[in-house]
């Protein structure tokens, strides 16, 4: 038989005995739903007439995008992110990102200054 010690180690004589805690449900935290949203930037933003500048996207809650030129031809299309180099440009140009796909769409451009 076992028994329950008391103060100073001593036995009590009453039998050991266990509590066991009550059981808890999991919960399942709270969620806040995703907004489309896309970061569009170059590098650098600004350059000499005749060089190139890399422009690179992330977006959040889209699955594909699109990269197009001012005259609204395709450049480039990729996943939610990615990054790619212009031609070289003589002029400033101003280039649109277009995002889709799983939590909406996003959008956004960039400006890349010819000094």
């Amino acid at each position: 038989m076992l028994s329950k010690l008391g103060a100073g180690g001593a036995s009590s004589g009453a039998p050991a005995t266990t509590t066991a805690a009550p059981a808890t449900t999991p919960t399942t935290p709270a969620t806040t739903p995703i907004t489309a949203s896309v970061a569009f930037v170059s590098n650098p933003a600004s350059i000499a007439a005749g060089n190139t500048a890399q422009l690179s996207w992330a977006a959040i809650g889209s699955t594909g995008c699109t990269i197009t030129a001012p005259d609204g031809s395709v450049v480039t299309t990729g996943s939610y992110q990615g990054s790619f180099t212009t031609q070289p440009l003589n002029a400033t140009t101003v280039f649109a990102v277009a995002c889709s796909g799983g939590a909406g769409s996003s959008s956004g451009q960039v400006t890349v200054t010819v000094h």
